[in-house]
């Protein structure tokens, strides 16, 4: 009885340190779950432009019915507010409501992290609620579009009126962007979702011959790319190193290439989008299969239209 004693004694003391342990060990289990969870992250088109976080892909949107407000408006294009929004469309669902529409770049620059701000009036013409996100594509060329989505999870049921406005991001050089091209492109429709398959091909490489009295400087100007994207594909060369003869590579392959598919109705309204981004690199010339379904919020398809960009 008395060692039995002793032992329970000693089971006490030790309680502490046991719940503690036990309390330690929770704690780091937990930790590692979230460390764990996988953030979705991109790298931007152009390398020197600073990282920007992808737009979700709008999702498969069930049980929900079309929104009509009774005034849409979109501010007018100008030399300084040179992109124009188009082709909104609503949807209200359980989960609130969602704006598809379509950014158009109509200037001879190209911009990089475009942002739609979209604001919510009431029958007074005051604003009850706005909200900012980015466009799907990282960077939009000239005479090029790219779809938007923008989510209002708990919108005021005074909200009548929509004002929708893009809002250009950083110009950048069009020229340093990689390109791509597409080739066999079939869109199959089967009910309210689209499969578009196809293949993508980038170009062949570019290379230039330094001749007598070129300079990188003379280089750049005469292709019509930067210094740092010479030095990127010819990491073995210096200006102090340039000699006559030497081949450069001016385009090279490419990577991370994102496929962004738009779906309309016959209104030419988005009614839906896809992201769908590799980070494989491709070598000069190669060419990749690729498929990508995207669901419409509304059943009603009537054309679509498919973009790619990447890195070089």
């Amino acid at each position: 009885m008395l060692t039995k004693a002793l032992t329970m004694a000693k089971l006490r003391a030790q309680l502490p340190k046991i719940f503690c342990a036990i309390f330690c060990a929770v704690l780091c289990a937990c930790s590692t779950r979230a460390e764990a969870t996988p953030v979705i992250t991109v790298q931007h088109l152009i390398p020197t432009a600073r990282p920007t976080r992808t737009p979700r892909p709008t999702p498969e949107v069930r049980n929900s019915r079309i929104l009509t407000f009774e005034n849409v408006t979109y501010p007018a294009s100008t030399a300084t507010d040179p992109l124009q929004v188009r082709g909104a469309f609503f949807v209200r669902t359980t989960a609130g409501i969602e704006c598809l529409g379509e950014v158009i770049n109509n200037s001879t620059q190209a911009f990089a992290h475009v942002q739609i701000h979209m604001t919510l009036r009431d029958k007074n013409g005051v604003d009850v609620m706005n909200k900012t996100a980015l466009v799907a594509r990282n960077v939009i060329g000239p005479n090029q579009t790219s779809p938007f989505r923008v989510h209002f999870s708990d919108p005021p049921v005074s909200a009548n009126s929509v004002e929708i406005a893009a809002i250009p991001g950083d110009p950048i050089d069009i020229a340093r962007t990689s390109t791509v091209e597409t080739r066999n492109i079939t869109g199959t429709i089967s009910g309210n979702r689209i499969t578009i398959r196809g293949e993508i091909i980038t170009t062949a490489p570019i290379y230039y011959t330094v001749k007598s009295g070129d300079s990188l400087l003379s280089i750049v100007a005469d292709v019509g790319i930067s210094i740092e994207q010479i030095m990127a594909n010819n990491p073995d060369i210096s200006a102090e190193t340039l000699q006559v003869g030497t081949l450069l590579t001016i385009k090279s392959g490419t990577k991370n290439i994102q496929i962004v598919a738009t779906i309309y109705d016959s209104q030419q309204r988005v009614i839906g989008y896809r992201i769908k981004a590799s980070q494989q690199n491709l070598a000069a010339g190669a060419i990749q299969p690729f498929e990508i379904s995207v669901v419409a919020a509304s059943p009603n398809i009537a054309t679509w239209s498919l973009t790619v960009e990447a890195v070089r």
